[in-house]
């Protein structure tokens, strides 16, 4: 294991190969403070109770190993007390250092954060101010310097020692701290409502200032949501969508959950712009969130009222007013439908409405117009259910359907038309299984099997039966051992 493998690890930020492989480098050469450095760095990014005084013990190691006057290690060290609250034992390594190499501009600046930290408000902007002495083309204490005069609302000074900063590299920090002082500012304009020309100012300043921290930075998903705020503010739809997708895009990736912020935004944004498909996708999301939909109608309703209403508006009321007002919902999907005919999902609305207002045939007799117009989950769901209402399947009856077929035909669309559902898979699955098809059915089942992330036993145990009755004696073995494992796992626990 060479140094630059290790280096390249840490850049990547691979915590958990950058440990297994610099313990591997630390037994290979013991001597070697290098090691017992990413050794260090890997407890300081992981998250058990002991990780921070493994920390701290693994970079006390690689400063005493390394040679006297070297300031690298005994740094690291000390910005590891910092984060531990041990200030004080990180003053003494920088003190020593600075004793020493008094000009030192990586020493002086951590010097300036620790006193900082412990509010010697005074003594920090010394430190700051000699290490930009020093050292006056690196950012980071001009920044210390910027922050020292915002905290004391110094707002002049604070904008031009952040100008200098920013002038000389887009620092994360300061760029934050730019961000910070124009909310503040946009807040107070807003607010006092009385110059509508300096707040669109300060909004497009904010709008140049969000591009540069994702150049210079990368997307983050806060940071994309501020930034599609203030461009709604600006009326710039298609650019805050741009934005609001590649949050929401970040967090699937992640598997983090979405501020309801973004979630409410995103609609918002997909009124504007007239998206009715992509606006109705959204809407089970926002009302699925812990929030007043009373305020999401009044919202919907407001834009519908103004003179740019639009067909997506009307189609989101329909779909709002369902539960309180069923003659407006009709109406507004009314509306939309004639507008917007080949939009199945209208249709299917529409439906439901009518499933609670004239009954069950009228509500497939709806979804029946929308078959020839293309696919719907929602429509395709909602023709199950039906399927199991009294009065449509003697409707069916009448006109000679197999039921049995119909809703065989009706899964088989959902598991074609949404491959990456495990559900939908398993459920055409168990229609196969219906009439005997068990060799046509382990296909589905295996795929619900991979593609969901905690199956539950029943489907272990249905996968199993079928591999078993199709020949496959070994997978049935190792399904139904799945299956009882499962079973018992909550009564282990």
């Amino acid at each position: 294991m060479d140094k630059d493998k290790l280096a390249a690890l840490f850049e990547a930020q691979d915590w958990k190969a950058l440990g297994l492989a610099a313990q591997t480098y630390c037994k290979a050469n013991p001597k070697d403070p290098l090691g017992y450095y990413y050794v260090g760095q890997y407890y300081r990014h992981q998250s058990h109770p002991e990780a921070p005084q493994k920390a701290v013990a693994c970079f006390d190691k690689a400063f005493r190993l390394a040679p006297e006057g070297d300031v690298f290690y005994a740094l690291a060290l000390g910005s590891c007390l910092d984060e531990l609250g041990q200030h004080a034992s990180a003053g003494l390594l920088y003190d020593a250092i600075l004793a020493t190499q008094p000009h030192h501009y990586d020493t002086l600046f951590q010097q300036g954060q620790n006193l900082l930290r412990q509010n010697n408000v005074a003594a920090a902007f010394k430190a700051f101010e000699t290490a930009q002495a020093a050292t006056p083309k690196r950012p980071e204490a001009w920044y210390g310097m910027a922050y020292i005069h915002h905290i004391q609302d110094n707002p002049t000074a604070c904008e031009q020692t952040l100008a200098t900063c920013l002038g000389i590299a887009p620092y994360p920090a300061a760029l934050e701290l730019k961000l910070t002082l124009l909310f503040e500012k946009r807040k107070a304009l807003a607010e006092s409502g009385t110059h509508p020309d300096q707040l669109l100012a300060v909004r497009q300043e904010m709008d140049q200032w969000y591009q540069t921290y994702h150049q210079a930075l990368g997307p983050h998903p806060t940071i994309l949501l501020e930034h599609a705020q203030v461009l709604v503010e600006l009326e710039q739809y298609p650019q805050a969508l741009e934005q609001l997708r590649q949050a929401q895009q970040i967090a699937d990736t992640t598997h983090e959950t979405t501020p309801p912020a973004l979630e409410g935004l995103l609609l918002t944004v997909l009124l504007h712009l007239d998206d009715t498909a992509a606006a109705l996708e959204q809407l089970p999301r926002v009302l699925s969130l812990e929030i007043d939909h009373g305020a999401v109608l009044q919202e919907v309703q407001a834009l519908y009222d103004s003179p740019q209403h639009n067909t997506t508006q009307a189609a989101v009321l329909g779909v709002l007013w369902n539960t309180t007002d069923t003659h407006k919902a009709i109406a507004y999907l009314t509306e939309a439908i004639e507008a917007q005919p080949m939009l199945v999902d209208l249709y299917a609305y529409r439906a439901m409405v009518y499933r609670a207002t004239d009954g069950a045939v009228v509500a497939w007799k709806e979804l029946e117009k929308a078959h020839s117009k293309g696919f719907s989950e929602m429509g395709t769901l909602l023709e199950l259910q039906l399927l199991n209402e009294p009065p449509v399947r003697e409707l069916l009856q009448k006109q000679q359907v197999d039921l049995a077929t119909l809703a065989e035909a009706l899964y088989q669309k959902l598991a074609t038309q949404r491959p990456e559902t495990a559900k939908y898979q398993f459920a055409y699955g168990e229609s196969l299984v219906a009439r005997l098809a068990w060799a046509e059915a382990f296909p589905y089942f295996q795929l619900a099997l991979k593609l969901e992330a905690e199956p539950p036993p029943a489907w272990w145990t249905l996968a199993a039966e079928t591999a078993l009755r199709t020949g496959q004696f070994e997978t049935a073995e190792q399904y139904a051992t799945t299956a009882m494992e499962q079973s018992e796992a909550p009564h282990r626990a």
